[in-house]
């Protein structure tokens, strides 16, 4: 965004600096390091061939994309990936993390069609680095896994593209719940009973799989007591989460003869779903 007699000032003629583009004439070092710290780049940066090139306009953007991402602003460092000429391996990760990242947010806010999407990038970049990101793409189909059960038109492009291990997924705290849930549906509760153990007594998920396990055995009441308890504390639910807490209470309520709150529980349900499933 400058001219070339801006560029120049009075270092240098205007004259020999179209010869320098032109590879008419070869600019000393002083004058090299002059137009270099006027234009912002390093002074190889002017020296370079087409491959180094790739690695100046790398640097130009890597450690904004770098700081994004250790701030947590995950959308940033998306966009910057996104906008980035230069794709390798290390752009490529942070790219699959950060779209990972964002998809969890949208998840979180149940804005469930655009996690999706997200999830869907992030196993697409995921795949597509040499570095190690299992734990991105058996996390990611975990969560698409989940959310086929509120519509199968949540689908991805991925979910059945290769089968995964659940372990690479559990550094993920809610596919660590997703996983315990499964095991409870289906009347393997070791997992289940050593999460809630180990767990964040105040966690919302930790006290949804006691309220689970306690369903499980047939203690109601007590469950109950659990679930509300997670309504009612200060610990953010993310929207998929309330929405199988109220299942649980409208359960519970209709075993415990409590049909007035059991519709209740029912009615706020489903407009949670329609919610989650506003955007689709």
């Amino acid at each position: 965004m400058m001219t070339q007699s801006q560029l120049v000032g009075t270092h240098i003629t205007r004259n020999m600096l179209s010869r320098i583009e032109s590879d008419e004439a070869n600019p000393s070092l002083g004058t090299l390091t002059f137009l270099a710290s006027r234009l912002g780049v390093p002074a190889g940066y002017l020296l370079a061939d087409e491959n180094e090139d790739k690695v100046y306009a790398k640097s130009f953007v890597v450690e904004d994309i770098k700081k994004a991402f250790r701030s947590g602003n995950y959308t940033i460092c998306r966009q910057l990936c996104m906008e980035t000429s230069v794709i390798d391996d290390e752009i490529l990760m942070l790219a699959a993390e950060s779209c990972f990242a964002v998809a969890v947010e949208e998840f979180d806010k149940g804005s469930l069609k655009a996690s999706v999407t997200y999830f869907d990038e992030a196993i697409s970049f995921a795949m597509k680095t040499s570095y190690y990101s299992e734990h991105i793409k058996a996390a990611s189909y975990m969560y698409l896994r989940y959310m086929q059960k509120f519509s199968p038109n949540l689908s991805s492009s991925y979910e059945d593209e290769e089968t995964f291990e659940h372990f690479c997924a559990m550094s993920n705290n809610f596919c660590r719940y997703m996983y315990a849930l499964e095991c409870v549906e289906n009347s393997h509760l070791s997992f289940a009973s050593s999460y809630v153990k180990n767990g964040d007594r105040e966690d919302p998920t930790v006290l949804h799989l006691g309220a689970k396990i306690d369903m499980y055995n047939g203690n109601y009441r007590l469950a109950l007591i659990k679930l509300q308890e997670i309504l009612t504390n200060d610990r953010a639910v993310s929207r998929p989460l309330l929405y199988e807490v109220l299942a649980s209470l409208e359960e519970c309520s209709k075993i415990t003869d409590d049909f007035r709150a059991a519709y209740e529980y029912s009615t706020t349900k489903m407009d949670v779903l329609q919610k989650m499933l506003a955007d689709e």
